[in-house]
């Protein structure tokens, strides 16, 4: 059987006190996935029908359709995400069904990314090592379905600040008992593409 190392290496300097540390795990396997995240669009909420949806508005040539799914992002740090784009003309997407984060006020300024949606297979309860990055601001929603209704893990990442988890740090998994199927990540960027990274090292053996 074939046999993994995943390493988290990390160093800390805090008033002039340096800590390093070296964590390292092993697996039967590898879930590994990367996506290039299409630039963000930036604009304004114009109208607020309800939390979950409303009509942005764009410049010309957004290239956003009806057949997207995009993530909202507020000046504030939040997100409303997987929201299903209903209409849309040269200036203006009509967005519905939106989850997390309710919707800003009216008028609001807003940032829209399309969302990437990869199928994958990573069982949970397998999960021995987790690393989640991004290049650009991202959201990133590890799911059960293709819809992002069930969300299982839900990151809005920093440019280049990673997400990590390892077994055995008294860190609960967070997708134990989940099969994931579906990543579905998005640039928060207005000013530059992004490119996602997900590396999970897995053990099927337990």
């Amino acid at each position: 059987m074939s046999s993994f190392t995943g390493t988290i290496n990390s160093s800390v300097s805090i008033g002039g006190v340096a800590v390093s540390s070296n964590l390292q795990r092993t697996g039967s396997g590898l879930a590994n996935y990367i996506a290039d995240l299409p630039i963000a669009k930036a604009g304004t909420l114009s109208t607020r029908t309800s939390d979950t949806a409303g009509i942005i508005t764009l410049a010309a040539g957004h290239g956003i359709t009806d057949a997207d799914e995009v993530d909202v992002y507020f000046s504030d740090g939040s997100v409303a995400y997987a929201a299903t784009v209903t209409a849309y003309d040269t200036t203006t997407i009509t967005i519905a069904g939106a989850s997390g984060d309710a919707l800003p006020t009216e008028d609001a300024a807003v940032t829209v990314g399309v969302v990437q949606d990869l199928d994958v297979d990573i069982e949970g309860d397998d999960l021995k090592m987790l690393a989640i990055h991004a290049t650009s601001a991202a959201s990133v929603i590890l799911t059960t379905d293709d819809s992002g209704d069930t969300v299982e893990l839900a990151k809005l990442l920093t440019a280049n600040e990673a997400y990590t988890w390892a077994y055995d740090t008294g860190v609960t998994n967070p997708i134990a008992s989940d099969t994931i199927t579906h990543i579905q990540a998005s640039c928060g960027s207005s000013s530059a593409a992004g490119v996602f990274k997900l590396a999970a090292l897995v053990d099927a053996a337990g």
